[in-house]
């Protein structure tokens, strides 16, 4: 009789699997039954907006709803994390964000936002390396000049585009590995920091390659180095960091869709693979290449894992440089 009933227990359990996994994949058919909101935590004509807007024009004609972009600034782009992780996990309210995803939560303890716990990441979007730019009139033309000046004059004032930034975090990281004596400046914003580097009121800004590349074309600007592990092809002609003489040094600022921790996992897939299948189109490929950025598909898998290991990255980073906590 036990060995009866075990059995059709069993037999049971094996029928309510199906049946299961059947109702997940149709939550993920159903979706999106009205207009999705994306979060961006940062204003109007922003790379991240901007970034923002081109996907949210594509995902609003696979989706077949309307994405609408709701811009929310405030405390480093904690306001709009702590907003997203807040929102009903529905799939009808997304963020996307920064590589400042991974750096807030280090700076805004106080906001109790955890992206391991309060998100899923459903794809990174692209990257773009930072370039190191002086004023022509300082004199070095390539990194290792602009090292040895650095270390002839002592202290070194340099800009950044404000504390918590990537133009700040990159140049922090920067400054541990030469050991340069340095004083980092804030500025309101990368324009402002990139004007005083070009009028040497500040030796050196830490610039994103699509907004330097003009001000490199005419001359206004002395690219020293990009960041990234590889040159980019919107200065081809510059050479890495790593190539200049620092072994493995990497930085980039990235861009990521997110949705609040306890969406659906057939809804984060969805997403997933229309990001993806964004990205692979031609005119997107365009636009990002006039931004100095690349694409950075992945499966929200692998998205969530490189955030969680930027954010061990950037930690150490803030912690050695002692950058401000709130």
């Amino acid at each position: 009789m036990e060995k009866i009933i075990s059995l059709l227990l069993s037999a049971a359990l094996l029928g309510v699997v199906p049946l299961a996994v059947a109702q997940g994949d149709k939550q993920g058919d159903k979706y999106p039954t009205r207009a999705i909101r994306l979060i961006v935590p940062f204003s109007a004509g922003s790379q991240t907006d901007a970034l923002s807007r081109l996907l949210g024009q594509k995902l609003t004609q696979s989706l077949g709803e309307q994405v609408v972009i709701d811009n929310r600034a405030g405390a480093g782009g904690m306001l709009a994390m702590q907003m997203a992780a807040n929102a009903n996990p529905d799939g009808h309210t997304l963020l996307f964000h920064s590589s400042a995803y991974s750096i807030g939560p280090h700076l805004y303890p106080k906001m109790n936002v955890n992206i391991a716990r309060d998100f899923q990441a459903i794809s990174l979007v692209a990257s773009t390396p930072h370039v190191l730019v002086t004023s022509p009139q300082l004199g070095p033309k390539s990194l290792k000049e602009f090292l040895d000046f650095a270390r002839s004059k002592g202290d070194l004032n340099w800009s950044h585009a404000g504390i918590g930034s990537s133009t700040h975090l990159v140049g922090e990281k920067f400054m541990l590995e030469t050991k340069l004596r340095h004083t980092g400046i804030p500025f309101k914003g990368a324009p402002e920091a990139l004007t005083d580097a070009i009028s040497m009121r500040v030796s050196l800004f830490f610039a994103a390659v699509g907004h330097a590349a003009p001000f490199v074309q005419d001359g206004r600007v002395i690219p020293l180095a990009v960041t990234s592990k590889d040159r980019s092809p919107a200065l081809p002609n510059v050479p890495t960091v790593a190539e200049s003489g620092m072994a493995g040094f990497d930085y980039e600022v990235w861009f990521l869709i997110a949705a609040p921790g306890k969406t659906p996992k057939p809804i984060v897939g969805k997403l997933s693979s229309d990001v993806r299948r964004a990205l692979g189109l031609n005119d997107f490929k365009r636009t990002l290449d006039t931004m100095g950025s690349v694409g950075r598909p992945m499966t929200p898998d692998e998205a969530q894992a490189y955030a969680l290991k930027e954010y061990e990255t950037l930690g150490k980073v803030i912690i050695a440089a002692k950058v401000p906590i709130n």
